[in-house]
């Protein structure tokens, strides 16, 4: 009986937290489109003192890129995208939407870039696992 207990919380646990990873995600990035600034930047290279796990060049696709792009009072903005556990990818030197937050350009988000999509994923794979554990939940004595 323990370890049924045990299985259970661990498979709710988990599904709560892709969910709510997802849903995190999916807020930063409306706060980020609603409040943020919205500027085209042009993904340079990957950085040069990135390991190639952390930022690579793979078939014309830039993995993790550092983007660079000018502010409205004439600086130049250059920021790495992305990270291992949740990459980002974009066209080498071709500009990309990317909206961030005025007094913190670090904090960004890529338009296009497949973070969106993995949030939705994260969300759905979330419910599922839940839905699941309570299933099985029901069905046990």
């Amino acid at each position: 009986m323990f370890q049924l207990v045990l299985v259970l919380v661990c498979g709710f646990l988990t599904g709560a937290y892709r969910l709510g990873s997802g849903i995190y995600v999916l807020t930063t990035i409306n706060e980020l489109r609603a409040n943020g600034v919205r500027v085209l930047a042009e993904a340079v290279a990957p950085p040069p003192d990135a390991p190639s796990w952390q930022s690579r060049r793979r078939g014309g696709w830039v993995f993790n890129p550092l983007l660079s792009w000018v502010t409205a009072d004439g600086r130049t903005v250059r920021q790495q995208a992305g990270s291992k556990h949740k990459p980002v990818r974009v066209r080498e030197g071709r500009p990309v939407t990317v909206f961030h937050e005025p007094d913190a350009p670090a904090k960004l988000w890529v338009e296009g870039s497949g973070v969106k999509a993995r949030a939705c994923i994260d969300i759905g794979f979330g419910i599922v696992v839940i839905m699941t554990v309570l299933f099985f939940a029901a069905l046990s004595p």
